[in-house]
């Protein structure tokens, strides 16, 4: 049976499959919509599996397995299916310290440096602005998220302390800690291992005792198990139709867990009870809302608390405060969310890494389980909010994930806030425009979708203005217009001494053998187009085959990056001097400043990206 059979076959099992209708606290819910939703979307995205549940504080309303766990063998997603569910482990390093803490053994306010020494990492504000837990647990302590060379690490038998001094290049603090959101990986398993640390046993068998057990989390785990060799769905991504092998990942407390929709439902119901599971206290409720709370970015400060707060992510939907957390790794993609103001939660897992289509189907799922019929207003709109500050201007983004990717975001992404006809409005270059409410004394919001948006305008402790949208997790610094508006002059100039550049080869090419003519200097004149071509092809191969997955080892992929950025570097700087060298051999004044103007650009270009750490970038030790 091909694949495309296989989905066809799902589809007419699904279309009659249950009709039945479960009343929760506050909706009936006729779950065959859901069914058709799923049906749906992974007919349209080829989606090879998925389990998901519906669950209120005490039971699961709907559950259901859909496709296929293995579509070589024909295996179909039962019960017994278990996932990968990549970042929805974060959540347990939370709960965990929490109880730590509730036991007096850990603070969130611990220090990094005194609670864990041997974990090496560079804060140079680490005098007056540490790295503390808290910071780990919000993702505030400025460090980057995985380097290539961390994607790739095969951590089989390894204890979280081998998987931290792996690399610890990633930790170097970007900002003074405490100040900025930026989600990363190694953070959540630097306090894991405070947690194994404070407790004297493994990280994972504390969980195992104090969570999984008392949950009734059975065969969920952070190891490939027995259990997990019989029964786990084979993952499948974008690029490789056989299945995706298990991966020991690095920092397994960050996203090496493996479960299911029903044991992940009984998660669901601890936060819904707000700590407790089947009359089994395991975190105080002050605990679980610090859990939920936002404590430690500037927009945190000035009063607001939502976004990601103790490795749980709060938003705002059809009035109600939603928490999640995401969840991705090779071949798998999951979500688990929660609504304590509805007793209502959800789990989705899939095997798959094709993103494509799943966002508008979480967005429809959520539709669906909170619909416009209960939707409460995101505000009180009669409420004159004034903004005791000017807020208006350009604004560039000030964060990255990872800080070899800030060289792109320089150029692209800007945001600006204007006031007109007194509304305010947001928009980014080249896009379209928003209007925005003023919803605090230090903040805007747009309410133009299900989703509310807020904007939190903030200053640090040298009064530099930023904005910062926590839901998102983004985060911009305003600066001058003048700035802006120089770094896109300097990319359309760039433009065009490329597209320039182009023309000359074809004329010069077309001279040469259509005219049969040899141009003037041609060897001088072809080196900084020939440096210009060697940039666009790096380009086009960075773009179709950058990935910290493939480049973390040496390859094909990793070696050709590597000498297309050194040959680029190389060619710019010999067509520069040799250009200087010939010029008084050219007597057309525009060829002249032509070939100057190219080959000094190309200088320009290598300094630049070798200041962003592009040239001669080893991705097998980064």
């Amino acid at each position: 049976m091909t694949y495309k059979n296989i989905i066809i076959v799902l589809i007419v099992v699904l279309s009659i499959g249950l009709n039945s209708r479960v009343k929760s606290q506050t909706l009936d819910y006729d779950f065959s919509t859901f069914n058709t939703l799923i049906a749906e979307t992974m007919h349209e995205h080829s989606i090879p599996g998925m389990q998901v549940a519906i669950i209120s504080k005490d039971s699961i309303l709907w559950k259901g397995n859909f496709g296929y766990a293995n579509l070589k063998k024909q295996i179909s997603v039962s019960d017994s299916t278990m996932f990968r569910v990549g970042s929805i482990s974060k959540p347990f390093v939370a709960i965990a310290t929490m109880m730590l803490q509730e036991r007096g053994l850990i603070n969130l306010n611990d220090k990094l440096s005194d609670l864990t020494p041997e974990i090496k990492f560079h804060n140079k504000w680490e005098s007056t602005n540490p790295v503390r837990l808290v910071h780990l647990l919000e993702h505030t302590a400025g460090f980057d998220d995985y380097h290539a060379v961390e994607y790739t690490a095969n951590a089989d038998g390894w204890t979280t302390l081998q998987g931290l001094q792996f690399h610890p290049k990633v930790r170097n603090s970007k900002w003074k800690p405490g100040m900025f959101m930026s989600y990363t990986n190694t953070a959540a398993a630097c306090a894991a291992y405070a947690i194994e640390k404070i407790s004297n046993r493994t990280y994972e068998d504390f969980v195992k005792a104090n969570i999984f057990d008392p949950l009734g989390m059975e065969h969920s785990s952070f190891f490939y198990t027995d259990y997990l060799i019989d029964n786990l769905a084979k993952g499948y991504n974008s690029t490789d139709s056989t299945g995706v092998k298990y991966q020991h990942i690095l920092n397994r407390p960050s996203g090496a867990l493996n479960s299911n929709a029903s044991e992940l439902s009984h998660l669901v119901q601890f936060f819904l009870n707000r700590g407790t599971f089947k009359n089994n206290k395991l975190l105080d409720l002050n605990s679980i809302e610090r859990i939920e709370r936002v404590e430690t970015t500037l927009a945190a400060e000035s009063g607001f608390d939502k976004g990601y707060g103790l490795c749980m992510k709060s938003s705002i939907r059809q009035g109600y405060t939603i928490f999640s957390h995401n969840g991705t790794i090779d071949g798998y993609i999951s979500i688990l969310q929660y609504c304590p103001e509805l007793a209502l939660g959800f789990v989705i897992l899939t095997n798959t890494s094709r993103e494509n289509g799943l966002r508008n189907f979480i967005n429809d799922f959520q539709s669906l389980l909170i619909p416009d019929s209960i939707r409460r207003p995101a505000l009180d709109t009669t409420i004159n909010i004034q903004l005791s500050k000017d807020v208006t201007g350009w604004y560039e983004k000030s964060t990255s994930r990872v800080a070899l990717g800030s060289f792109i975001y320089q150029f692209f992404y800007f945001t600006k806030i204007g006031k007109q006809n007194n509304q305010y409005y947001y928009k980014r270059l080249f896009f379209g425009q928003w209007n925005l409410i003023p919803y605090a004394d230090n903040s805007l919001i747009s309410v133009n979708s299900k989703n509310y948006v807020p904007f939190v305008f903030v200053n640090d402790e040298n009064e530099n203005e930023y904005l910062q949208l926590p839901l998102h997790e983004l985060n911009y610094k305003k600066v001058n217009a003048f700035v802006v508006w120089g770094k896109i002059a300097s990319l359309i100039i760039s433009m065009l001494i490329i597209l320039s550049a182009l023309i000359e080869i074809v004329i010069l090419l077309f001279v040469r053998f259509v005219k049969r003519k040899k141009p003037k200097r041609m060897f001088a004149r072809m080196l900084p187009l020939a440096t210009i071509l060697i940039g666009l092809l790096w380009a086009l191969f960075y773009y179709n085959y950058f990935s910290f997955t493939t480049m973390g080892k040496i390859g094909f992929e990793s070696l050709v990056f590597f000498s297309l950025s050194l040959l680029f570097a190389a060619s710019a700087v010999f067509s520069f001097f040799v250009n200087l060298l010939t010029l008084k051999y050219q007597t057309n004044k525009v060829v002249k400043i032509h070939s100057l103007v190219v080959s000094t650009w190309c200088v320009m270009a290598t300094i630049y990206l070798y200041y962003w750490d592009f040239i001669g970038l080893r991705t097998w030790v980064y």
